[in-house]
C-alpha cells in the first residue's frame, strides 16, 4: 500500500531546461558588461568552470555550487573575484527563480495526494538552501512534508547513501514509497534499486526515454487524476 509519493525537483516540478538557459543567457550578458567578454568566450569559459568544478567533485553535492563555479571562472581569466563571485552566483539563481514555470497539474495532483491519506516527499540532488527557495516560489511548501537533498544525504542521486535517507526520512517500507523524477538512471531505476517504486516524469520537452522503467511514466500530471482515483504510472493509489 502506497503511503509516500516522493518527487525530484529539477524537471519535474518545473521546467528547469528553460529556466536554466536564460539564466546562463544572464551570465553572458553580465560578462559583457562588468569584463567585456564576448558571448562566445563567456559561454567557453563557463562551460569550462562548470566542468572542472564536476570533475573536482564528483557525486558530491558541491559540484553544484555556483558560487565555487564563478570563483574557478574569475580566477582562470584573472579576473577579480570581488565582488564577482557573489554578484555572479546571486544573479544566476535569482533569473533561474524569476523564471521557473510549475508544472501543469502538479499542485492539484499533490492536493490529491494529500487527500488519499499520502504524504508527500521531495527527494533532490543540489543544495539545500537552493531547492527550498525554489519550492517556495513554487508555492509547493505547503504540500511538503518531507525533503531530502544531496547535500544533507552527502551523496548524489541514485547512490544507496541517498535513497536510504529518503526511506529513512519517511519511516515506511520502501514497497510503500513512490518516488517520481525525469532522470531514468538516477531517478526511477535508482529508487527501485532500493526497493521504491520508482516511476519516470517524461514531459514534452525532455527527449524521449531510451526505455520504459517496470513502474510506467508520467507524461502530465493532469492524466494522473483519473475517475477511478489517482495513476502514478502504473500504479493506482
Amino acid at each position: 500500500m502506497v503511503k509516500v509519493v516522493f518527487f525530484d525537483i529539477d524537471n519535474t516540478l518545473y521546467n528547469f531546461n528553460k529556466a536554466d538557459r536564460l539564466a546562463m543567457e544572464a551570465m553572458y550578458d553580465y560578462c559583457e558588461e562588468h569584463f567585456q567578454m564576448n558571448r562566445d568566450k563567456a559561454k567557453s569559459e563557463l562551460k569550462k568552470a562548470k566542468d572542472h568544478v564536476f570533475n573536482a567533485l564528483p557525486d558530491r553535492p558541491a559540484m553544484h555550487n555556483r558560487v565555487l563555479r564563478y570563483q574557478y571562472f574569475l580566477e582562470e581569466n584573472d579576473l577579480p573575484l570581488f565582488p564577482h563571485t557573489l554578484n555572479m552566483a546571486l544573479h544566476y539563481w535569482q533569473t533561474l527563480l524569476d523564471n521557473m514555470e510549475i508544472e501543469p497539474g502538479i499542485e492539484d495532483l499533490m492536493k490529491a495526494i494529500r487527500g488519499k491519506g499520502c504524504k508527500v516527499g521531495i527527494g533532490t540532488n543540489m543544495t539545500s538552501y537552493v531547492q527550498f527557495l525554489k519550492l517556495d516560489k513554487l508555492k509547493l511548501a505547503g504540500y511538503i512534508d518531507f525533503i531530502v537533498t544531496s547535500e544533507e544525504a552527502d551523496r548524489e542521486k541514485p547512490s544507496e547513501e541517498f535513497f536510504k535517507l529518503v526511506i529513512n526520512k519517511a519511516s515506511e517500507n520502501p514497497d510503500d514509497i513512490i518516488f517520481i523524477g525525469d532522470n531514468l538512471e538516477l531517478d526511477a531505476i535508482g529508487s527501485s534499486k532500493c526497493g521504491m517504486h520508482g516511476v519516470l516524469y517524461a514531459p514534452p520537452y525532455l527527449d524521449e526515454p531510451a526505455s520504459i522503467p517496470e513502474n510506467g511514466i508520467i507524461k502530465n500530471y493532469a492524466d494522473c487524476i483519473t475517475e477511478d482515483g489517482i495513476k502514478l504510472g502504473n500504479i493506482m493509489l
